[in-house]
């Protein structure tokens, strides 16, 4: 799943490659639901988040995939 989105890691922009999700959770380090996208977007914004690892729970054609990214 992680070469499905770029750069890995990031500065704050994040976009996806052949994957077109329902829905996006993304996780800080502790757990916590930090961003929700609801529906789909090429690009997700992480400019205002913390630097650190972030854990992605994506749903995409009834699929739940998830995926580690880290932010600079």
């Amino acid at each position: 799943m992680s070469e499905l989105l770029f750069p890995n890691p990031t500065k704050g922009l994040v976009q996806f490659r052949n994957l077109k999700f329902d829905n996006l959770q993304v996780y800080d380090h502790a757990g916590r639901l930090v961003q929700q996208y609801s529906q789909f977007t090429p690009e997700i914004d992480l400019r205002d988040l913390p630097g650190g690892a972030y854990f992605l729970k994506i749903t995409a054609d009834e699929q739940v995939y998830s995926a580690k990214l880290v932010k600079e």
